[in-house]
Formats: C-alpha cells, structure tokens, sequence
C-alpha cells in the first residue's frame, strides 16, 4: 500500500492489484579494438566506441505510453485524484493517455509505469593503466520491458540507436511482460472486498509490477492473475524496507496478511 500523492491523490492510501508485469531484456553492446599504447589513439579507442553507443543508445528511450492495465489504474483513482493536472487529465484517461503518459514519465515514482527503461548497468574490458588503450571491450545493458514492447524490438532499437557497425548488439537474455488481464476477471471483485473489509478507505485499483515474478509461466493454466501483497507493514517496517536486514515484519503485520488471504479464499472457494 502507498501514499496517492504521487498520483495525484494527496491524503489517499492506495492498495495495487497487478494485473501484469513488465518483461526483462539483457543486451549487450562490444565493441573490439587491438589495444596498444595509448600515445597513438588513432581513429578512437574501443571504449571511447562503445562509450558513444552506450550513450546514443540512451538518447534514444522508447516513447513513455499509457497501456491498457495503467489506463484502468487512472480510470479507478480518477474519482480520487485532485491535484493538477492529473484531475482533469483523468475525467476523459482515453482522450488524454498521452499526456497522462507523459506527465508520469516526468515524475520519479511514477517513470517506470509507462516507459520502457533502459539502464547500462556493467562495464567490462577496459584497461587497468591509464596508459595502455583497451582491446575489446562491452556494457550490458538491461531493459524493462511494457506489455506490448519485445525483446526483438528493444534489440532492433539498440542497433539503430547505436548506428555504429563496429560495435556488436547482441540479446543475452529476456523474458516476456506479462499478460494484461482485466479488473473484470475472476477474483478481483473479491480480493477488492477483502481488502476493503480489513483496511476501509483505502483505494484499490489495478496496477503494474514494474520488476519481474514467476507469475508469468502460470499465464497457461490460469485465465486471471493477481499479484499482490497482503502485507501492509507499519511504518518503521516499510522505512526497512521489503529487503531490509533479515527481511523480517511483525507479527501482527504476519497475522493481518493470513486474515485478508482467508477472507479472500472463503469468498472465492466456499
């Protein structure tokens, strides 16, 4: 559960239900050179190359877009939000899904809602003296992915972006967004209610899982999935951290979690 300001809803608690998850991509960018002393750095370095790429490759983010599960979390905070300009954005979210889209990708908490992120996160192969040109040399670079956007098409971004045939674009890994299920499918009406019953007042609207769970490999077998935490941990546990020292919570934050998971089973099972 969080605080609605950075949806434009100060003063409201929110409780996400996610009805998808963004996909994960691995790319990395090589680029090779036969090293030598660096008194003859003709023609550039390999890392000043890959440096170049790395860096036209995040000029070049995906546009930010409003998908179908963060236009159904706008429609359902709509009647909440009333800080400008999100609440006349939100009494028409269709009409205004690219503006909505653009404001979050202006603000911090709400950017990996509705971009495809890009993050250079390792570097390897560069030289150990200051002196001494690297040979090849590579930076991995992860994506998050919105439902919708591939990992062949991150892939074929990178290498127009990088638009250097001398550094290699190569995929080492990706997995899937998640499917986008529906606010109307089964058992969302009652986790809503179990959730309304234990924590009144607080809104609940369907989200996004902006990392990644293995929930995606049950999209086979089950027609809805819900990803959501019962927890709603004190402040002293949430200012910890999820993952925190020992990833510990309190035992009535333990016992509060069982309570809604039963509620929800007695009214979907019984």
């Amino acid at each position: 559960m969080a605080d609605g300001a950075a949806w434009g809803a100060p003063g409201c608690v929110i409780s996400d239900v996610c009805l998808s998850q963004k996909g994960y991509a691995n790319v990395r960018l090589t680029a090779r050179g036969q090293g030598g002393h660096s008194s003859n750095p003709f023609g550039g370095t390999s890392l000043e190359r890959l440096c170049r790429a790395v860096a036209r490759l995040c000029d070049t983010k995906p546009a930010p877009q409003l998908t179908e599960v963060m236009r159904q979390t706008f429609k359902a905070l709509a009647p909440a939000i009333t800080a400008e300009p999100l609440s006349s954005l939100c009494a028409d979210v269709d009409a205004n899904a690219g503006a909505i889209a653009s404001l979050c990708a202006s603000r911090r908490e709400l950017f990996p809602f509705v971009c495809t992120t890009v993050a250079p996160n390792v570097l390897e192969g560069s030289s150990t003296a200051a002196n001494v040109m690297p040979a090849d040399v590579s930076c991995t670079v992860n994506f998050r992915l919105l439902p919708g956007v591939t990992a062949e098409g991150v892939v074929r971004l990178a290498r127009e972006a990088v638009g250097d045939p001398e550094v290699e674009v190569e995929l080492l890994h990706a997995t899937p967004a998640g499917r986008q299920d529906s606010p109307e499918g089964m058992g969302y009406a009652e986790l809503r209610e179990a959730i309304g019953h234990f924590h009144p007042g607080v809104v609940v609207a369907p989200s996004m899982v902006c990392g990644g769970t293995d929930s995606v490999r049950y999209e086979g077998v089950c027609g809805s999935i819900l990803r959501f935490c019962p927890a709603r941990p004190a402040p002293s546990e949430e200012a910890r951290g999820v993952h925190g020292v020992n990833e510990r919570i309190s035992r009535r934050t333990f016992r509060q979690s069982i309570r809604l998971l039963v509620r929800l089973l007695e009214k979907t099972v019984l």
